[in-house]
């Protein structure tokens, strides 16, 4: 997963996941995290272990 996003997302990209993680949402502020950290290039597990979900959830979080 990680290869996918590696890259792909441009600054303005990036500041709108970083100004989502501080949002009241759970569910929109998890999901920027995952996504984050993905592009970061971070293993499944690892941000699972980060965001508090399974691996899994992060593997459909950063696919949409």
């Amino acid at each position: 997963m990680r290869d996918r996003l590696d890259g792909l997302l441009s600054e303005a990209e990036r500041a709108e996941l970083v100004r989502r993680t501080k949002m009241p949402h759970r569910r929109s502020a998890g999901k920027a995290r995952i996504i984050l950290a993905c592009a970061d290039g971070m293993a499944n597990t690892g941000v699972a272990r980060l965001v508090g979900v399974q691996a899994r959830t992060v593997g459909s979080a950063s696919a949409s």
